[in-house]
């Protein structure tokens, strides 16, 4: 169960924090910010999921989603480290670039040994069935949401 939640939250914080900067700059310069935004889509509408019910498919999805957003990760703690200027606002931007190195750490690790108990999951069928329908209803109620905001 660590391991969803941290996917979850890892790519969701990422995508808000591309998004956002997406929406400050002119567009993307490099095509980091692009893996990025489908490294988050892997991660939390791919690997989350499957994760519930297919735990060594959904880490190699987590893997994958996680190696698409490291980049993009390592960029802005390199760029929010070497500008260091105390901000209250400063943890916040750096927890996603956390999260995603801590659900890197998290995927090796689960990968490399048999028994984690990071991939616990309730085991009533509902209780599985509502973790794997919440990144897909999330990311259903963005789409609605900037198709509404369009048009």
């Amino acid at each position: 169960m660590r391991i969803y939640m941290a996917y979850l939250l890892a790519a969701l914080l990422s995508f808000y924090l591309v998004m956002l900067y997406y929406g400050v700059s002119a567009g993307f310069a490099s095509p980091v910010p692009v893996l990025a935004l489908v490294g988050t889509l892997v991660l939390s509408a791919m690997a989350a999921p499957v994760l519930v019910y297919s735990p060594r498919v959904g880490l190699w999805l987590g893997a994958l989603g996680c190696g698409l957003l490291l980049p993009y990760s390592v960029m802005f703690l390199r760029g929010v480290l070497m500008e260091w200027h105390w901000h209250w606002l400063m943890p916040l931007g750096l927890l996603p670039a956390v999260l995603v190195l801590v659900s890197s750490y998290y995927t090796v690790r689960a990968l490399r040994t048999r028994l984690v108990a990071g991939l616990a999951f309730p085991a009533h069928p509902w209780l599985k069935r509502g973790l794997v329908l919440l990144p897909l209803l999330l990311w259903a109620s963005y789409l609605v949401s900037i198709r509404s905001a369009f048009g």
